[in-house]
C-alpha cells in the first residue's frame, strides 16, 4: 500500500476512535448525574411539604371549631338551664353565643377551605410522586441501554487500538512523524483526500505537477495550500 494510503487509513482509525471516545465520555456523563432526575425529586419534596403544611392548617382549624361549638354549647346551656335569671346575665350570655356562632361559621368556612386546599396538595403530591416513578423507570431503561452501549464501545476501541498499533508498526517512522506532526497543527484530518483535481480540505486546484507526483504515491507530497499530505483513490 501506498504510503499516503496507509496514513489515510490510520486516520480514519484515528477518526473513529476519536468519535467513539467522545460518546463514551458522553455516555460516562449521562450516567453520572440526571438532572431531569434530581429535578422531579426536588419538585416531589416540595409538593409533600406543601401537602404537610396545608394539613397541620386542617387540623388546628379543625381543633379551633371543635373549641369554640364545645364553648357554644356550654354557653347555651348555661344561657337555657334556667339557673341565669338576671337580665343583665342573661343578656351577656345571649352576646357571647352570638359571638360564638359567628366565629364558628367563619371558622367553618376556613376549614372548609383548608380541606380543599389539603386534597389540592394531595393531587399534586401524587402527580408528582407519579412522575418521578415514570422517570426512575425511563433513567433505569436508558441506564441499561448505556451501559451494553458502553461496553460495546470500549469492546471497538480495543478493536481500533489493535489495529492502529500493527498499521503503525509497519510505517516508516518518518511517515508517522510527520503525520502526528500535522495532526498536532491541522486536528484530526491531516491526510487529505484528492477529489478530482483539487484538495478536498482546502479546495485548491492543485497544480498537474503535483498531482501527479502525489497520484505516483511513491513518497509523501503536501498540499502546497494547507500542507496537508494528499491521497490520490483512483
Amino acid at each position: 500500500m501506498k504510503p499516503a494510503h496507509l496514513l489515510y487509513s490510520l486516520q480514519q482509525l484515528d477518526l473513529e476512535m476519536a468519535s467513539r471516545t467522545a460518546r463514551l465520555r458522553e455516555i460516562e456523563a449521562i450516567l453520572a448525574s440526571d438532572q431531569a432526575l434530581e429535578e422531579a425529586r426536588t419538585a416531589l419534596e416540595a409538593a409533600r411539604r406543601r401537602l404537610l403544611q396545608a394539613q397541620a392548617r386542617q387540623r388546628d382549624l379543625e381543633l379551633e371549631a371543635q373549641r369554640l361549638a364545645s364553648e357554644l354549647q356550654a354557653t347555651e346551656a348555661q344561657l337555657y338551664s334556667g339557673r341565669v335569671r338576671n337580665p343583665k346575665e342573661l343578656e351577656g350570655l345571649q352576646g357571647k353565643a352570638e359571638n360564638l356562632r359567628k366565629r364558628r361559621a367563619a371558622v367553618d368556612d376556613r376549614v372548609l377551605e383548608a380541606m380543599i386546599a389539603s386534597e389540592e396538595a394531595a393531587a399534586a403530591a401524587q402527580e408528582a410522586e407519579a412522575a418521578l416513578k415514570h422517570l426512575e423507570a425511563e433513567r433505569e431503561a436508558t441506564c441499561k441501554a448505556l451501559a451494553q452501549e458502553r461496553e460495546d464501545l470500549e469492546a471497538r476501541l480495543a478493536t481500533l487500538r489493535c489495529r492502529r498499533e500493527a498499521l503503525v508498526a509497519g510505517m516508516p517512522p518518518g511517515d508517522l512523524q510527520a503525520y502526528e506532526a500535522l495532526r498536532a497543527r491541522r486536528g484530526s484530518r491531516p491526510v487529505a483526500l484528492v477529489q478530482g483535481k483539487a484538495c478536498q480540505e482546502c479546495g485548491i486546484a492543485l497544480p498537474t505537477a503535483v498531482l501527479q507526483r502525489a497520484r505516483e504515491g511513491s513518497e509523501l507530497i503536501r498540499c502546497p495550500n494547507c500542507d496537508r499530505i494528499l491521497c490520490v483513490v483512483d
